[in-house]
């Protein structure tokens, strides 16, 4: 069913009596409101009104769409008459369009011509530079279990959480927390911040150095909830970042210097195919050096 938008009287009145001057609209469109020799049409307001709205809301919708649309144009065309220097804004315009186009056609470009950068070529830049990542958090990796008090067979689920190295344990703790956990997180094999596991479980005022180095398993509890922490790695502040963390800022780094260095070289070899082909013209300088003090010589003497 076609939506019907209702539109404010007053906008109707500007409307039709924008039909009636000598403005002429689009005959195939249906004008809504004319401002400054400008059309709004029924057809630009329709994709600003949701369907399944009341008639107060698409009312409202369509009187604030309107009445901004008209203030855009009233404010433009008298900038328009009240600017001096027409010819400045032309030109920063046309700087603008110059930049954009150039920035569009060297992304197309760089998008077409360069690949992104392989495991091989991170993993060879951390080697090389490890100590330029330094951490300024804890990290660790492990796997967490938070579950109430109540639950059933917590003692069988410590048991097995003690042994997670064998995948049977980490199969019945993942099918336990389906059912009983409050919270449960695997990253074994992803490196997070010890912030961030601070969060979800009792560990305010902890010595995280400390505590990081004696522990393997820790176990805690509120008045609620039991705590589960089996810690397979970890890395302290100060020391390098592990390559899985950092991983990607490298990766993002060398592409933007692959594509600078692509993008230089590029320009460089535009310019110069132009000058070696003649689409660059060169004229001798007005003054030479000789003629040049002999010019200041003579203004000298007057």
């Amino acid at each position: 069913m076609k939506k019907i938008i209702a539109i404010p009287l007053a906008a109707c009145c500007v409307a039709f009596s924008a039909c009636q001057s000598k403005l002429e609209a689009d005959v195939s469109r249906q004008p809504l409101i004319e401002v400054e020799g400008r059309f709004l049409y029924q057809d630009e307001l329709a994709p600003v009104i949701p369907s399944g709205i009341s008639a107060d809301d698409s009312a409202a919708l369509a009187d604030a769409f309107i009445r901004n649309w008209a203030t855009n144009v009233l404010l433009y065309e008298n900038a328009k008459r009240n600017v001096a220097n027409e010819a400045e804004i032309e030109q920063m315009v046309e700087e603008y369009r110059k930049s954009l186009t150039i920035h569009y056609y060297q992304q197309r470009l760089v998008a077409q011509r360069l690949g992104d950068v392989g495991d091989d070529e991170v993993a060879a830049f951390y080697e090389a530079h490890a100590t330029q990542f330094p951490l300024h958090d804890n990290l660790l990796r492990g796997v967490f279990l938070k579950v109430p008090n109540s639950a059933p067979r917590i003692d069988k689920v410590r048991k097995a959480f003690k042994d997670l190295g064998d995948d049977k344990n980490i199969q019945k703790l993942e099918e336990y927390s389906v059912q009983h956990a409050a919270s449960y997180d695997y990253f074994v094999d992803t490196w997070i911040l010890l912030n961030d596991l601070a969060k979800k479980m009792p560990l305010d005022g902890i010595d995280q150095k400390a505590f990081l180095a004696n522990h393997t398993f820790y176990e805690t509890s509120d008045s609620t909830y039991t705590y589960m922490l089996d810690i397979v790695d970890y890395k302290l502040a100060g020391t390098a970042a592990p390559l899985e963390f950092v991983g990607e800022r490298i990766r993002t780094m060398l592409n933007n210097q692959r594509k600078q260095e692509y993008i230089k070289q590029f320009e460089l070899s535009l310019y110069d195919d132009a000058a070696n082909s003649g689409k660059i013209t060169f004229y001798p300088p007005v003054f030479d050096n000789k003629n040049l003090e002999s010019k200041f010589e003579d203004e000298a003497k007057h």
